[in-house]
């Protein structure tokens, strides 16, 4: 018989920012971003209203995970930490981006998705000319919100982080603050 030799597994390096200091040693986890296809149609003129209740029902779930989220991590670790998702609850609450949603789904007939992609991506553009720092890094924020709505309109309940059953070391392009 045949002896067959195991091959040593080979040693990647990952280069980031780490944002633990020190090392660590354990499972990795790898985290690619969530990024599903959108859907995108035109919707029927009778179809508009049930449209705009999806819409408003996609916003009133991500209100209640964000404040889910916000109740855990303010009983973990604070209120000041918990504080991070105040930013969160007024994207979705911004009457400008609630009316300009539904308006396209009004005006232009566009479905739910492709309304929050557009909207969000309008407001993230802006964001990300103004000279302020701090506005500047809100665009992270937008773009984590509408992921989520895009979630819940797609009507997936499952996060990228639902098959992380043991501590690891978690690598990820990006991770939001609702993800951590």
């Amino acid at each position: 018989m045949k002896k067959v030799r195991k091959k040593k597994p080979e040693e990647i390096i990952l280069k980031g920012i780490g944002v633990s200091p020190g090392v660590a040693i354990g499972p990795l986890y790898r985290v690619d971003l969530e990024e599903a296809p959108l859907s995108e149609r035109e919707l029927l003129p009778e179809e508009v209203p049930a449209e705009i209740l999806r819409f408003e029902a996609g916003i009133i779930e991500t209100r209640r995970q964000i404040n889910a989220i916000q109740g855990n991590v303010r009983r973990a670790i604070g209120d000041y930490d918990a504080n991070i998702f105040d930013v969160h609850k007024m994207v979705l609450d911004d009457g400008a981006f609630i009316e300009e949603a539904i308006r396209k789904i009004q005006v232009e007939r566009k479905n739910a998705e492709a309304a929050v992609r557009l909207v969000a991506n309008r407001y993230s553009e802006a964001l990300s000319l103004v000279e302020d720092e701090y506005l500047r890094e809100r665009v992270a924020d937008v773009k984590d919100v509408a992921r989520r709505v895009f979630r819940n309109l797609a009507g997936r309940k499952s996060h990228m982080l639902d098959g992380l059953h043991e501590r690891s070391i978690v690598v990820a392009p990006d991770l939001a603050p609702s993800e951590t």
